[in-house]
């Protein structure tokens, strides 16, 4: 990772994404990336949560809060050790350490981990997803299992289209026998920077599983770091 300074775009960039970029309502979530200096650590504005302020192995601070049908779970206690050269240099920058917290759907029992506490929120068909700002640098991620039988590279080159963004690297690929899609994408703001937003859609019978880090595109590098512990953590039952 470089050593310069780097922000994300704007500090109240506002970047038009989705939930999923697998349904009509590719442009009905708008989200806020709020940047912090690298060179310059400061304590990042995290998830509401009881979180240690130092990393463990596992955290115990975190209880599971009710849930119902349609709400996603969530469980603490996500091992940090295969992690720890991206975390130590993260800490470095002025990342504060959160843990990796598990969340499940309900429906499909298919689970994630992401940095903090996620929060539960609802797409415009009413359907639940998760949503983490613990990474560094305002970096956002979000997590769902979406009805669909859509074609995921469509869906998403129509996305780039309806945004004015660019497809920088989209990939097909199998993994556990089942269809994978990777996409890049840069979207730009009304402020001139761009935002970088990284998707993989896993196609199951009926459904897609849907992870997404976005962040700006000056931290891409971070970006791309924190997507990859992000779908390492994926569980399909």
């Amino acid at each position: 990772m470089s050593s310069r300074q780097s922000t994300t775009p704007g500090r109240s960039a506002r970047a038009i994404v989705a939930a999923t970029v697998l349904g009509a309502a590719l442009s009905g979530c708008a989200v806020t990336i709020e940047g912090a200096p690298h060179a310059n650590p400061v304590a990042l504005s995290a998830p509401r949560t009881s979180a240690p302020a130092t990393p463990a192995p596992r955290s115990e601070e975190y209880r599971t809060p009710p849930t119902t049908s349609r709400t996603p779970s969530l469980s603490a206690g996500e091992p940090l050790a295969p992690h720890a050269p991206v975390l130590a240099r993260w800490a470095i920058r002025g990342w504060r350490p959160l843990p990796l917290v598990r969340v499940t759907d309900p429906r499909s029992g298919v689970s994630a981990a992401m940095f903090g506490q996620a929060q539960t929120k609802t797409d415009d068909d009413g359907d639940p997803y998760f949503e983490s700002k613990g990474a560094p640098a305002g970096i956002l991620s979000t997590f769902s299992v979406v009805p669909t039988t859509r074609d995921a590279e469509d869906a998403v080159r129509a996305h780039v289209a309806e945004n004015g963004g660019r497809l920088v690297s989209s990939e097909r690929s199998v993994v556990d026998g089942r269809a994978v899609h990777d996409a890049v994408i840069d979207i730009p703001t009304s402020d001139g920077s761009t935002v970088r937003q990284v998707a993989r859609s896993v196609q199951l019978p009926g459904r897609v599983v849907l992870l997404q880090t976005i962040g700006g595109r000056s931290d891409a590098e971070t970006v791309d770091e924190a997507h990859g512990i992000f779908t390492s953590t994926l569980r399909i039952p």
